[in-house]
This record gives C-alpha cells, structure tokens and sequence, in this order.
C-alpha cells in the first residue's frame, strides 16, 4: 500500500497542473495567517480599528501585510495604528 501512496505523489509531483494549485493554495494561506496575525495585534492593543482592519487588509500582498505587521507592532497610539492600516495600500 505505501508504494501505492508513493507512485500517486509522484505522479502529483510531476503534474504542473496540480503545482500550481498547491502553490496557490499555499499563498492564500500566507496571506490568511498573516491577515489573522494583524487582526490579532489589533484586537490586543486596538480594538476599536478591528472592522477597519478586516476591511483595510483584504486584498493585500504578503509583503503588504508584513509592513502593516511591522507598523502595528510599534504604533505608539491608536492613530499610528489606523494610519498605518489606512496608508499601506496607495
């Protein structure tokens, strides 16, 4: 049975049609982790900008979430936190 389960992730490995819908599926999920991340922080340490949050980081790049990440973490005051989400897409 386990070489059975070996050939069927070989020929999963080599299909670039599946590749490719895993990496996408492993992107979305980066994304997603990070977006709960950001939610997290917020609601910690600024929960009146939750619903601004989910709005603001939809959409976004991985590397986009990291520097909303990055600008929540050391916002001294509720208005660094809400510039920081309101400034990161333009």
């Amino acid at each position: 049975m386990e070489d059975e389960w070996e050939s069927y992730d070989s020929l999963l490995d080599s299909d670039p049609d599946f590749q490719a819908r895993k990496a996408k599926v492993e992107a979305q999920t980066i994304v997603r982790v990070k977006q709960e991340g950001i939610l997290l922080i917020i609601k910690t340490r600024f929960p009146d900008l939750v619903e601004l949050a989910k709005q603001r980081t939809m959409g976004l790049t991985p590397d986009q979430l990291d520097l909303i990440i990055q600008q929540i973490v050391i916002a001294p005051n509720e208005n660094m936190a809400r510039f920081a989400l309101g400034d990161v897409a333009t």
